[in-house]
């Protein structure tokens, strides 16, 4: 309606999910976005080949006519069983292109240890890879 007004919280999330590279079938997985004290979760199961997916994430505001830094918390986890993992954590800060590319290819191995990468403009926490 107001596209003027359209704020980007997540590009699009495509990725994996294995466990001692063997994919995981039936896996959690559970996007959170919190922004301007709003949460937006979504959650998905992992199919057949251990794939998930999730749709970009936009949302009009008028905080976009303000002169402040765009600030999103994402977050990914995966539950399996009675196991908690997360995925991704980072902060988005307005339009950091460097997230898109790594977002469209998550491997989420179970089995790894959570790290943590910086990216242009973020810090990136999780077992997944890119």
């Amino acid at each position: 309606m107001f596209g003027f007004l359209n704020i980007n919280l997540s590009p699009e999330v495509k990725g994996v999910v294995t466990q001692n590279g063997e994919v995981v079938v039936g896996a959690e997985v559970k996007r959170t976005l919190i922004y301007n004290d709003k949460i937006y979760t979504a959650t998905t199961v992992s199919q057949a080949d251990g794939r998930f997916s999730f749709p970009a994430q936009d949302v009009n505001s008028v905080m976009k006519l303000l002169p402040a830094e765009l600030v999103v918390t994402q977050k990914i986890t995966i539950n399996v069983g009675d196991k908690d993992y997360l995925a991704w954590e980072t902060v988005k800060r307005d339009d950091n292109d460097g997230l898109v590319s790594k977002l469209a290819q998550l491997k989420c191995e179970l089995s790894n240890e959570s790290q943590a990468y910086e990216d242009e403009r973020s810090v990136i926490v999780g077992i997944c890879r890119w």
